[in-house]
């Protein structure tokens, strides 16, 4: 490994692995909670499951859960990308790629969110 690259990386790097270790200890009583909640909850009905997710505490929850785990699932994808891909162009549009699709994703799914929890 070239020396000099690695000591160029410096505090990003450092703030990269820091907040990877930082969404996996904060996914862990998330994800614990939600596939709990989807284990009591998956047999509702249509109507119980939009109910009970649509309640102020649990669509925190789940949009809160859906935060980290985009985070953590961005930077990790960020971080195979970056070891493995080494064409500066093709490293470059998948780096953007997997940002937008991601974040986009996110978007999406808070604004279901929200509207479920709006409508009822």
């Amino acid at each position: 490994m070239n020396k000099k690259i690695t000591r160029n990386l410096g505090p990003a790097a450092s703030k990269h692995w820091l907040w990877q270790r930082i969404t996996a200890f904060v996914l862990i009583p998330l994800s614990l909670w939600f596939f709990v909640s989807l284990f009591f909850h998956g047999q509702d009905s249509y109507q119980d499951f939009i109910s009970w997710s649509s309640t102020t505490l649990v669509a925190l929850g789940l949009l809160l859960f859906l935060i980290v785990a985009v985070a953590h699932t961005q930077m990790g994808l960020q971080e195979i990308i970056e070891d493995y891909i080494h064409g500066s162009r093709l490293k470059k549009g998948l780096l953007l790629m997997v940002k937008i699709s991601l974040w986009g994703l996110l978007v999406l799914a808070a604004v279901s969110l929200i509207r479920i929890a709006l409508t009822q």
